[in-house]
């Protein structure tokens, strides 16, 4: 059996993908930065309203992919997202964010 967003060799969590009719809201937890392997968090048409990019999510050293498409968040973009060193593909549109994306 496979177990698509998991490793077995190591019995950790790659990527987690949350979408459309999600039983899912916000907000989004501060522990999430444990997940020290995840590679890919992609969250689209959710219903996190009210909730803010946490920080922590700049901790998340192995990301590649970050993905809050409509997903109804608000507030400022985290300038800790710059700490994303491998990151190749973000989307945070059609949210309720202000700021400016990080280099």
């Amino acid at each position: 059996m496979k177990w698509v967003g998991c490793d077995p060799s190591n019995s950790t969590i790659t990527s987690i993908i949350i979408g459309t009719f999600s039983v899912f809201v916000g907000p989004i937890n501060d522990n999430i930065q444990n997940l020290k392997n995840l590679t890919m968090l992609v969250f689209y048409n959710t219903s996190l309203s009210g909730t803010t990019i946490p920080s922590s999510i700049g901790n998340l050293s192995n990301l590649n992919v970050l993905v809050f498409f409509n997903s109804q968040l608000n507030g400022v973009i985290p300038q800790t997202i710059s700490n994303l060193k491998n990151l190749t593909h973000l989307d945070l549109s059609f949210n309720h964010l202000i700021g400016t994306i990080p280099d």
